[in-house]
């Protein structure tokens, strides 16, 4: 698994305009993080954060989660947040996309009560939220970055750089790569590169960390 890949989009090079709406890579895997505040003055118990695709949107894109429900019905004072991760993928070729609709189950904390209390007999508020449509673009380089999880002071460890051409035309990259202030980098700070249509053209830096602890890779 890569450290970090990064699609470009050439909507997000360009001059943002204001009603313009997000955009994601085709046939890539992208986050979505859902959130859920307590703006109330109340602590809330939340049981569920799920996303419900309409119909057509099953045939459109993919979302993946872990278990729909909590085991334990989060608690949420007022003011605290609850995340999730879902995974949003598709590899239909269309200019919009339909991400359905967020639905969150929760209902007030019963304080005291809230341990005998049967969960099977509470009832549970439904709010429902639809996500924007966001569009779709088939990114013309994907830049994939990959290093060991792990380092040793004092270790020499490689990191490559794989930047992949998705066009059937000839790329010209032009690149630049900063040191960073706890490791010895050596390779080409400053270069340009041709990748051929659809193949991709690898860098490999050797790296020296210099200090412990969690560093600043790039």
């Amino acid at each position: 698994m890569p450290f970090r890949r990064d699609p470009l989009l050439l909507s997000k090079s360009k001059q943002a305009s204001a009603d313009q709406s997000e955009s994601l890579p085709l046939n890539q895997k992208n986050v979505l993080i859902v959130g859920a505040k307590n703006c109330t003055e109340l602590p809330l118990r939340l049981k569920s954060i799920s996303i419900e695709l309409e119909d057509d949107v099953e045939k459109t894109c993919s979302i993946q989660h872990g278990s729909e429900e909590l085991s334990n019905p989060s608690l949420l004072v007022p003011g605290d947040e609850f995340k999730k991760v879902f995974s949003v993928s598709s590899n239909t070729n269309i200019s919009k996309l339909k991400l359905g609709t967020v639905c969150l189950r929760w209902r007030r904390d019963l304080g005291v009560e809230e341990q005998s209390a049967s969960t099977s007999t509470l009832s549970w508020v439904v709010t429902k939220q639809k996500l924007p449509d966001v569009n779709l673009e088939l990114p013309p380089l994907i830049v994939s970055f990959e290093c060991p999880p792990y380092a040793i002071v004092g270790d020499p460890f490689t990191y490559y750089i794989r930047i992949s051409n998705q066009t059937q035309l000839l790329q010209e990259v032009k690149y630049s790569l900063a040191d960073a202030q706890s490791f010895v980098l050596s390779g080409y700070h400053n270069d340009t590169v041709y990748v051929l249509p659809k193949s991709e053209h690898i860098l490999s830096y050797k790296l020296v960390p210099l200090v412990s602890g969690m560093q600043q890779l790039t």
